[in-house]
């Protein structure tokens, strides 16, 4: 086996310093579809705050997952390969590169009750950021 389960920490969410107001409704349609899927997407214009709206999500629910709830922070990639490396080591996972990356996650998955929050943003010209999913 390439991987282990981490044991002492079960998640790595931000501490969210703010207040959340407002997105009620979104929020409880999120957390009903997610109760129904174990992939959901959310989708808009840039700036409208499917990130934020994504990490309440995962905070709110993370009592149902005993494994915990992991962020995936995809923001920098380039190539959509790495994406598999960048889970694992969100995951704080052991990973044997004489295997595919992507074995090593959907073993660890297949035995696991967590959820893994992939946030992913595309860089506009001139710098500025905009939230795909």
């Amino acid at each position: 086996m390439t991987s282990a389960k981490p044991w002492l920490q079960l998640g790595n969410l931000p501490i969210d310093g703010t207040s959340f107001v407002g997105r009620r409704r979104e929020l409880s349609e999120a957390r009903r579809l997610l109760g129904d899927a174990r992939l959901l997407t959310l989708t808009g214009v840039g700036g409208v705050g499917k990130t934020r709206l994504a990490l309440r999500l995962a905070a709110d629910v993370r009592r149902t997952f005993p494994d915990g709830v992991w962020l995936a922070d995809l923001a920098e990639l380039r190539d959509g390969g790495l994406v598999p490396q960048t889970v694992i080591a969100a995951l704080g996972l052991r990973y044997d590169s004489t295997c595919p990356p992507e074995d090593t996650l959907l073993e660890y998955l297949a035995d696991s009750v967590g959820a893994v929050v992939g946030i992913r943003r595309r860089v506009r010209p001139g710098g500025r950021r905009a939230d795909l999913r």
